[in-house]
């Protein structure tokens, strides 16, 4: 099963060469979409990403969705990140149930520029998994 279509194609298309320095800033969660053997779901939910150019970062995701008690309400990790070959390598220090402290998360990577902060990140888990997700995320605008 492949990764989840979460919105529709953005005009521009994604950025190939993926660094660390592409994604130090802000992003807010605009959409999760789980998908399970061709059904997918789209919980209600806010986030905040992350990443400084000391190659940390921290995530945190509320759920207000009826439809996904498992995921619980909130979920968090924080902790260093690497990132090669359009992968993103969550190492976690702290972490929040499903993941664990010491865990390592690899999240397929596709950064979507924008104009200005308009940026666009897609992150997904691995593409062999049964159960697929898609984070879509926007870059926020520097304050100032």
């Amino acid at each position: 099963m492949g990764t989840p279509d979460s919105v529709a194609p953005h005009s521009h298309p994604a950025k190939p060469d993926l660094l660390a320095e592409d994604l130090i800033g802000t992003w807010l969660l605009d959409e999760l979409c789980l998908s399970r053997q061709r059904r997918s779901v789209r919980p209600r939910c806010r986030g905040t990403l992350l990443y400084t150019s000391s190659g940390h970062f921290s995530a945190t995701i509320h759920v207000s969705s009826r439809r996904m008690p498992q995921v619980g309400k909130s979920l968090g990790y924080t902790g260093t990140y690497t990132v090669e070959r359009g992968v993103v390598t969550h190492h976690a220090l702290v972490a929040t149930w499903p993941f664990g402290a010491g865990s390592r998360q690899l999240r397929w990577a596709a950064l979507i520029p924008g104009d200005a902060s308009a940026d666009l990140l897609r992150l997904s888990g691995d593409p062999e998994r049964p159960v697929q997700f898609l984070l879509t995320w926007h870059r926020v605008a520097h304050a100032g």
